[in-house]
Order: C-alpha cells, then structure tokens, then sequence
C-alpha cells in the first residue's frame, strides 16, 4: 500500500468542506441521539428504553453514513475532483495503484465517521448513567462499514460510467427502499438479499456478509476496469 498516495488524497479531497461535513454530521446525530433518549417514556424498565433507544438511534445512523459514504465516493472520482490524476501518474504510480488507494482513502474517512458515530451513540447513555446492553455494538458497527463500502462503490460505478453527482441519489434512493424490504413477502425478501444488503427491525443485517463482500469486490472490479480504460 502506498502511504504518501493515500496522504496525498486526503489532501486533495478531504479539505475543510469535507472536515466539517463530518463534524456537521457528528453533532447533529448527537443532538439527534440526546433528543431521542430524552424523549423515551422513564417509566418503562431499562432494557426497553434502551432497545428503543438503540431501534431509533442506530436507524438514523446507518443512514446518515451510508448517505456521507454515497457523497464522498460520487464526489472524490468526478472529472473535476478527480484532476489532479494527471500530475500522479507515472512510472512509480500506476492507474489502478491511483484508484485502488483512493478507494482505501474514502474507506477510512467512513472508518472516521463510524467512530465519531459510535462516540454519538454511548455519549448520551452514559450522561445518562445507563452502562448495561445485550447489543453487540462492534459488530453491528462493522455491518455498518461493509454496507456503507457496498454503497460508496456503487455510486462510483455510475460516476464512472456518467461522470453526474446527481446520479448519487439513485443508491440513497436504493438504501430507503431496503430500509422496508422487511416488511415485504418472505420469497421476496429471500431473493432481494443476495442483491441489497438490508437491516431487519432488530438492526441485524439479513443478508449474508460474505455474500456482500463478494458484491464488494465484484464492483471494486468493475469500477477498477471502467476507470483504467476511461479516457
């Protein structure tokens, strides 16, 4: 892995704007998280009010994350974005060595948000002086990541293939739609999992995760390909 390739791509894409995007996001899914908990009926025992807490909170972070994670793919490989190419590429760095970097560089941003996200998410359990859960947190947080990477890369696909931003939306739209697969007939459920990955109530990812992974790298392919023989 080239570490001054991937440093260079924070510099160039990851200026102020995206800096406070992030921050942005950070302190609206706190005041999000806070004003969830805070809503929450204190009568009801502990291990419901934090199952409700959990329902709501993680809900809007998987979407919040994979919205940023369709932005920063669609936005990092436009054209115009994507210029500073030129003056890279050469006999120390190859085409697909630029993209396959770049691609690790948008992945640690999402890794940097998940973070802050996780931050956003304990932080008002524990001004509430709530420690005890049954979730496993790190694992649900890493189904996060992977969807997120499903997601980010599919919106690069159409970015590579048409060069428009707005296509973006076609993924967000996409997720929305798997955000209610759950309640759809079982036979469709079981077909649509091997082409979206989706949540079920319960925040557990339905479809197989080495089955996503495979998705993973069939568009890291397809977007390798598209991008080294595109002009």
């Amino acid at each position: 892995m080239n570490l001054k390739l991937i440093k260079c791509h924070f510099t160039f894409n990851f200026n102020f704007i995206t800096i406070l995007l992030v921050v942005v996001i950070f302190v609206l899914t706190l005041i999000f998280n806070f004003i969830n908990i805070s809503t929450l009926n204190t009568g009801i025992s502990t291990y419901n009010l934090v199952n409700s807490y959990f329902d709501t909170a993680l809900n809007f972070i998987t979407f919040i994350s994979c919205s940023f994670s369709i932005v920063i793919f669609s936005f990092s490989f436009l054209s115009k974005q994507d210029s500073y190419l030129s003056y890279l590429i050469g006999p120390k760095i190859r085409k697909d060595n630029y993209f396959i970097t770049k691609v690790i560089t948008n992945i640690l941003v999402n890794l940097f948000l998940l973070l802050l996200e996780f931050i956003s998410l304990i932080f008002p359990l524990v001004i509430n002086k709530i420690t005890e859960y049954n979730l496993n947190l790190m694992m649900i947080f890493l189904d996060i990541l992977i969807v997120m990477t499903y997601y980010g890369l599919l919106s690069l696909l159409l970015v590579v293939t048409f060069d428009n931003f707005y296509l973006s939306m076609i993924p967000i739209i996409i997720y929305v739609f798997s955000s209610n697969i759950y309640s759809m007939p079982l036979d469709i459920i079981n077909i649509l999992k091997y082409v979206i990955p989706f949540f079920n109530q319960e925040l557990i990812l339905i479809s197989s995760r080495g089955f996503i992974l495979m998705e993973i790298v069939f568009f890291m392919l397809i977007n390798l390909i598209l991008y080294i023989f595109h002009d």
